[in-house]
């Protein structure tokens, strides 16, 4: 192999190579353009360099994420959700599993499911029974802990300090969170999950009020209706 060929980037796989992303680039005068690029095109940007888009939990997404993971592919095959190096479905490790079905989960109802809901349907076969006894055991407890959640929720009682994974695993093994991907750091999960909650608590309170506004004018309305049959009976 000649030193020409050791200092060359290694070869993308055709499922990869053949595919662009529209990202955006920006160049050392800090200018902005959009532009088509494969992964293997990135390696032939001078002075230049694609912009990526991460989510609250610092993870690549959008279509700068696809032309990272597949940049990265270029390095190893194994960076994808499912891999394309796995020839039977049984050896594809749970974790890429889990992953794979939280981003159906996400596309389907346009809501994230927490890692409780996560770890069910990835353990529940599509006729709905689960693939071991322990799995179900661990089921059982996770929906017990869920429903106990939201029944402190609707009951305004003092929230309980870890979701319904945590409750029944345990606390998180140092610098990692189970069951969300790669990168994702305690920290920057923790800070998620406060957010999440003190958005479900604004849309509680909002509610509550709704509810009180709707029952306020109900008797309004009540009353309003005695009064005009009053005055129209009054007339006759």
């Amino acid at each position: 192999m000649s030193e020409t060929d050791s200092q060359a980037p290694p070869p993308l796989g055709p499922e990869l190579a053949s595919g662009k992303w529209r990202v955006r680039v920006i160049d050392g005068d800090r200018n902005i353009t959009e532009e088509k690029i494969s992964g293997k095109e990135v390696w032939g940007l001078l002075n230049r360099r694609v912009m990526v888009d991460f989510n609250r939990r610092g993870q690549v997404i959008k279509d700068s994420g696809g032309l990272f993971g597949s940049w990265l592919g270029s390095l190893s095959n194994d960076l994808n959700i499912l891999p394309i190096n796995y020839t039977d479905w049984r050896t594809v490790p749970n974790y890429r599993k889990e992953m794979a079905w939280k981003v159906i989960q996400e596309e389907e109802t346009g809501k994230e499911p927490n890692r409780a809901e996560l770890f069910i349907a990835s353990r529940t076969r599509s006729d709905g029974s689960l693939l071991s006894n322990e799995a179900r055991i661990i089921v059982d407890k996770l929906s017990q802990v869920m429903t106990e959640n939201i029944q402190d929720e609707a009951s305004n009682t003092e929230s309980r300090p870890y979701d319904a994974f945590e409750q029944v695993f345990g606390s998180e093994p140092t610098g990692r969170v189970r069951c969300v991907g790669r990168g994702v750091t305690p920290s920057k999960y923790l800070l998620d999950q406060e957010s999440v909650m003190s958005s479900n608590a604004e849309i509680l309170e909002l509610k509550t009020r709704l509810k009180g506004l709707e029952d306020k004018l109900e008797i309004v309305t009540d009353a309003l209706f005695v009064l005009v049959k009053s005055k129209t009976e009054g007339r006759y």
